[in-house]
């Protein structure tokens, strides 16, 4: 298939040389609207009987290049607008400019006002009726509509997108189902770095996927959602590509302030605000283009928050069903306080240079967390955990781009320069436990084959313990990507019914990426004045206690949180806070990572009927990694490990290469000005995360804690992926679209745990690379993997898929023969039905007792057997669902929507009854928005109006993991045009 495009599109650039010099000219323009003079972009400019056409971008201008010498007639439509016809004459090497004004719709004679809201609804549609890829977009307007905390949810509106949440609101977006490493995230085409989810844990994922929490979407001229790349786009993106656009300064001068106070009734929290500014202008007779926009926020987002454990008896099958019962090991309650700022900003400058132009974008953002938890824990084998956490976090996201557009020798040439740089820093943690013997109630009077949360309720949790260790964090990665892009286009002409372009280009990237991490530890019960201390002395007198989630639990003991600052204050520099390269030196690494690209495309329009786009492009990658290997030889911690006698820590390195051809295909058939059908195929992958291909090996003569390897040998995930999408547009329905796709996926990355005896430890030396006896000698051990638990990542032997409907209308009924009032209502509404399937290999524990005739009378078998079963994919959730009903009138805006997805497998455990889902989730958000004058407007929203829950569970709903209440979050606001 490589080569049949190549020569495809190679033999369509021939023709278009050989037909170079006939006589041409150019049509350039841009469209407005007639009345307030807002440019139109997404507009359809076409030569009418011809096949030369094209839309307008976000500014609403557009060009058609080599159009024959002779005279046409130029058709300009807008969905909501009248259609617009005018001659033109195009003379040898002719410039026509043409300024085309369109006018809204009418009906019954009267001009219905538009609002802003709807705008941005028209304006999307035009956008997404326009493109040749099959693509979902959503403007500036219609995201600021609903009242979502940042990127991360606008982008969870669009049709197949799902999010992951964190502190309340969303993080990172699921696309189709995939998890969020399997899909790009772009500003203005160009990709952002990859961010680090940092907690005191030390196994934190290191994945390639980014966190847009910091993101706030104000910023933003729109988002579009690429399901299907062509293949002038990046590769590796099997979910999608999702490209955060922003937009030249218009014409019109622009001055926004818009400021919300906020009130959370879970804390009851009034200090909370949103502040935004925006200033665009264009000066130098509109040549050079400045805009400005900046904005600050801080919310509350605490939570009550329930937590629950289980493990499984091997010894208790159930004989009907075979599963095993699944019983609970601790619950724990914890009060959990954030704070969370938010600023950031954007500075976008661009100039006119002849038929070309010059733009630089500056993009910002800075997210800090201040977190405080008190929690208090109880277990089944009667141990108790009084704890009081504080962190400091922060994620900052940083993206310039210098790009220019110029012709050259009648030549389109693009050329791009970026940069992009992500740091997640934790600059402070820090842990107190307690812990100590409770009274827990026997089997009889408690019974552990039940929830979590009836268990917790039934034991006594403890009132006083003693302090037992404090563990201070500090975590650090940094990101940055310099990229290098460079495109040529150029247009032909065949003959009036047969037009196109053909395009080639290249990209260029490194990444470096570094993490450092330091970890430590108090034994405070073995040295005075620690040793005295207990929970007593860190009670939270000033607690006024609260309705804690709804009364299903109670917090029992709370501790001050900020006393635990306080303490490691204090003690800080105390010789008993060890700090040790065995815990922390070996998480660090260094990543230096090299990409080239190219790809060749092409564009071939029949009339104004079928648009054909094939292309293929070439990605191969060269890496250079730098981890650590740690053997550790004592089973338990001594108060300071002695490097060489008790652990060995070493660095390892690793280079990786390799290349992936990608084919493209895209096909759209447009029979009439109201339907189009859009097809493609195209090969896409996802690379290994970085946690996964490092040449990490973590080793212990301890078999409870398991040997955790990397593999520098992981290959990409690879997909074909099949979408066919029908768009309808009627000015009584809206626009309709309905889809389907399918993704054949191969190589799906994934941990695979087994247990390691001999046989297996000598069969799995080649793959991982490794000689363990080599490591035995060099370190005096013998048998050092043996009778262990190994953890390394894999690719899947077995394929895996992703398929799935999607449905998506957007309408008003403005053009509805109904009573005038009732025209102002405006609906939205999307609904995905997702399905997937892989295969996870592990292994299992059974534990066979058996009776014997004399003694012991009792025989215990354990067995060890590798299994093999089938899931869906982490993450994906098979109904998702969008809803936003609104109604303009006059000054008057309103919007109601909601967000649903269903529940989701979230991490597959050994075996069956361990895996663990996120349950479905439905949030309900109000919106109004008033026009007190042509310059003032008031805001009132309200987010999670019927305060749901966050909820996770193991194995069955009864089982629940995490119960997280955040409340609901009230706003008021103003905003001001100067």
């Amino acid at each position: 298939m490589a080569v049949l495009i190549i020569f495809l599109c190679l033999s369509i650039g021939i023709g278009a040389t050989a037909r170079a010099a006939a006589p041409s000219g150019h049509i350039a323009g841009v469209v407005k609207d007639a009345t307030t003079g807002d440019a139109l972009p997404g507009a359809n400019v076409s030569i009418v009987g011809t096949a030369l056409g094209t839309s307008t971008d976000l500014s609403g201008d557009f060009a058609i290049k080599r159009i024959p010498v002779g005279t046409y007639t130029l058709r300009v439509t807008f969905i909501g607008y009248e259609s617009k016809e005018q001659p033109v004459a195009i003379e040898p090497d002719g410039d026509v400019f043409l300024e085309i004004k369109l006018v809204s719709t009418v009906v019954a004679g009267e001009t219905i006002t538009i609002s802003a809201q709807r705008e941005g609804q028209i304006a999307a549609i035009n956008q997404q009726l326009s493109a040749d890829a099959i693509v979902n977009i959503v403007s500036s307007e219609k995201i600021l509509e609903v009242p979502d905390a940042n990127t991360a949810e606008s982008i969870a509106r669009l049709p197949g997108v799902s999010i992951q949440r964190d502190g309340g609101e969303g993080s990172q977006v699921v696309v189709r189902g995939l998890s969020p490493k399997y899909s790009k995230i772009m500003i203005d085409g160009v990709e952002m770095a990859a961010t680090s989810e940092l907690s005191g844990a030390a196994d934190n994922e290191e994945t390639r996927s980014t966190n847009l929490s910091a993101l706030s979407q104000e910023n933003l001229k729109g988002i579009e959602l690429y399901k299907a790349p062509t293949a002038d786009m990046d590769g590796d993106a099997i979910g999608g590509i999702v490209n955060l656009r922003t937009a030249r300064a218009e014409s019109t001068p622009e001055r926004i302030v818009r400021g919300y106070g906020s009130y959370n009734s879970l804390e009851a929290d009034y200090d909370q605000y949103d502040v935004f500014a925006k200033v665009s202008q264009r000066f130098l007779n509109e040549k050079l283009g400045l805009q400005f926009s900046a904005n600050s926020e801080q919310r509350n987002r605490s939570s009550d928050l329930f937590s629950g454990s289980y493990r499984i008896d091997p010894q208790r099958a159930d004989t009907t069903t075979g599963y095993l019962p699944v019983i609970v090991t601790d619950a724990s309650v914890e009060d959990r306080l954030e704070t969370r700022r938010r600023t950031g900003g954007s500075l976008i400058l661009d100039y006119s240079v002849g038929d070309g132009n010059i733009m630089l974008t500056n993009f910002y953002s800075k997210t800090t967390r201040k977190i405080a938890s008190r929690l208090q824990q109880v277990s089944d084998d009667g141990g108790g955990l009084l704890r009081t956490f504080v962190t400091d976090r922060s994620l900052e996201q940083i993206s310039n781009t210098l790009r220019g557009e110029h012709r050259l020798f009648g030549l389109g040439l693009n050329w791009v320069t970026a940069h992009s740089y992500s740091h997640s820093e934790l600059p402070f943690e820090h842990r107190l436990n307690f812990t100590g013997t409770i009274d827990v109630p026997t089997p009889r009077e408690v019974s552990r084959d039940t929830s979590a949360v009836a268990f917790f309720n039934q034991v006594e949790g403890a009132v006083t313990l003693p302090l037992n260790t404090a563990n201070p964090v500090m975590d650090d990665v940094d990101e940055r990507n310099l990229i290098g892009a460079l495109d040529f286009r150029r247009n032909f002409t065949l003959d009036k019914n047969v037009a196109g372009m053909i395009k080639l280009g290249g990209k260029i990237k490194h990444l470096d990426r570094k993490r450092t991490r330091t970890r430590g530890q108090l034994w405070a019960y073995l040295t005075n004045p620690w040793k005295s201390m207990s929970s007593d002395n860190f009670l939270d007198e000033s607690y006024k206690p609260h309705n804690f989630l709804d009364g299903d639990v109670d917090l029992g003991t709370v501790l001050d949180a900020e006393q635990n600052r306080t303490f490691y204050g204090m003690f800080k520099d105390s010789v008993q806070y060890v700090i040790n390269e065995a815990w922390g030196n070996n998480d660090d690494y260094d990543i230096d990572e090299n990409l080239a690209a190219g790809y060749v495309m092409a564009r071939l329009n029949y009339k104004q009927l079928i648009t054909f786009i094939p292309g293929i492009r070439f990605e191969g990658v060269d890496n250079d990694y730098l981890a650590h290997t740690k053997i550790t030889t004592y089973s338990s911690p001594p108060p300071v490990p002695r490097k060489g006698q008790d652990f060995f820590v070493y660095d390892t390195t690793a280079n990786v290469s390799y290349h992936d051809w990608m084919p493209m295909v895209h096909l759209k058939i447009k029979p009439v000005g109201w339907y189009d059908l859009r097809l493609s195929l195209t090969r896409t992958i996802a690379r290994p995360d970085f946690n996964d291909v490092m040449p990490f090996q973590t080793l212990t003569t301890n078999p409870e804690s398991g040997i955790r390897i990397g593999n520098s040998r992981l290959e990409p995930t690879r997909a074909w992926n099949y979408d066919v999408y029908a768009s309808l547009y009627d000015s009584f329905w809206g626009l309709i679209t309905v889809g389907y796709f399918y993704k054949d996926l191969q190589g799906i990355n994934t941990n695979y745990r087994t247990y390691l005896d001999k046989e297996r430890a000598d069969s799995l030396e080649q793959l991982l690379d490794m000689d363990f006896d080599a490591l035995d000698s060099q370190y005096g051990q013998s048998g050092l993997f043996y009778n262990q638990t190994l953890t390394v990542p894999r690719n899947l032997d077995a394929p895996g898929e992703v398929k799935g409907v999607e449905f998506e209308v957007q309408t008003n009924f403005r053009n509805w023969p109904i009573p005038r009032l009732l025209r102002g209502i405006v609906l939205g509404f999307n609904y995905s039905i997702i399905s997937s399937k892989t295969a996870v290999r592990d292994f299992e524990t059974r534990v066979t007792v058996n009776t014997l005739p004399k003694p012991p009378y009792f025989e215990t078998i354990t067995e060890r057997f590798a299994v093999e079963r089938e899931i869906t994919v982490p993450g994906q959730a098979d109904r998702l669902a969008n809803l936003s009903l609104g109604y303009d009138i006059g000054g008057f805006s309103a919007r109601v929507s909601m967000f649903h997805q269903s529940g989701s497998l979230r991490d597959v455990g050994v075996l069956e009854e361990q895996d663990s889902y996120d349950d479905a989730f439905t949030r309900w958000d109000l919106s109004v928005r008033q026009r007190i004058t042509s310059r003032l407007d008031a805001y009132f929203n309200v987010v999670n109006l019927t305060e749901t829950r966050d909820r996770r569970y193991v194995f069955r709903e009864n089982r629940p993991t995490r119960l997280e209440s955040f409340g609901r979050t009230t706003d008021l606001g103003l905003q001001v045009r100067l």
